[in-house]
């Protein structure tokens, strides 16, 4: 195992030891993994070929917001797969040892039959990214019942770049969604951009603490890569020098990325297991 693996594990432990329902829930899904790694090695040597372990789907390229260089928009909107269209493609990449979905977009709970599908399909492993606009208590309750999914609420840091790149009022919606997968116990995280606009505040202790404290378990980073109509042309997001030292993720070394990730993930882990010690409900 590598040391990015065992520092992966570690923090997974550091997460899970005082909560045995975290365990459990691990327990279940690295018995579905190890299930889903055998039938991959079977099927490559099968076809004698290469078979994905991971599938990014978008659903839908639809969306009810409109975020500043979204790669969604702009794109064509018809034509979506049907729903036994849908079902046909989990149900073969159960078969072939696929073992987790990211479901994206467009916003994939635009279509109401995306939770039935989850649910329908529990040997994978899905992760939601989702403005959390469209998150409901029944969903959330839907979602923990299915065991088998993890909504991502996409998010941009605190209430002023969120609602500036989304609009106004997506944060408070964020926090709506957050509240409403905390109360149905679901297990649940964030996903932020990366951006020169917003970099500063995302490795704070004040932003991970606001996202422990609202429940989240795990967190995704990407760096924001311009795209589709009206990608902030001034630049202003995107110029290297204003990527500072301390931030998340830096642009251009890659083994300080890893490392300043590898730490984010440990602060967030020791965080929640800390409030966790002390009786904090977290799932």
């Amino acid at each position: 195992m590598g040391k990015e693996e065992n520092v992966n594990y570690g923090a997974l432990w550091t997460w899970a030891r005082f909560n045995p329902r975290r365990i459990a829930f691990l327990l279940r899904i690295s018995w579905r993994h190890w299930r889903a790694m055998r039938r991959h090695r079977r099927k490559q040597r099968r076809i004698d070929g290469s078979v994905p372990s991971v599938l990014a789907i978008s659903p839908t390229m639809r969306c009810n917001y409109n975020c500043k260089g979204c790669y969604s928009r702009g794109r064509p909107t018809n034509d979506e797969l049907s729903t036994d269209e849908l079902d046909v493609l989990f149900s073969e990449a159960e078969e072939l040892g696929v073992h987790s979905i990211v479901l994206t977009g467009g916003e994939p709970f635009l279509r109401r039959d995306t939770p039935d599908l989850i649910t329908r399909h529990r040997r994978l492993l899905f992760f939601i990214i989702t403005n959390g606009s469209f998150m409901t208590p029944d969903i959330a309750h839907r979602i923990t019942r299915s065991g088998n999914a993890i909504p991502l609420i996409s998010i941009e840091g605190f209430a002023t770049d969120t609602d500036a790149r989304r609009h106004p009022g997506a944060h408070e919606a964020a926090l709506r969604a957050f509240a409403h997968l905390r109360k149905a116990q679901a297990l649940f995280g964030f996903v932020v951009t990366n951006t020169a606009a917003n970099t500063a505040q995302l490795g704070t202790d004040a932003f991970i603490d606001q996202m422990v404290a609202v429940g989240c378990v795990v967190g995704f980073f990407t760096e924001y890569v311009p795209c589709g109509p009206n990608p902030n042309p001034d630049g202003s997001w995107t110029k290297p020098h204003e990527l500072l030292s301390t931030s998340v993720f830096s642009t251009s070394d890659a083994p300080n990325r890893l490392s300043l990730a590898t730490s984010l993930t440990m602060n967030m882990a020791k965080r929640i297991a800390a409030q966790g010690q002390d009786g904090y409900p977290f799932t």
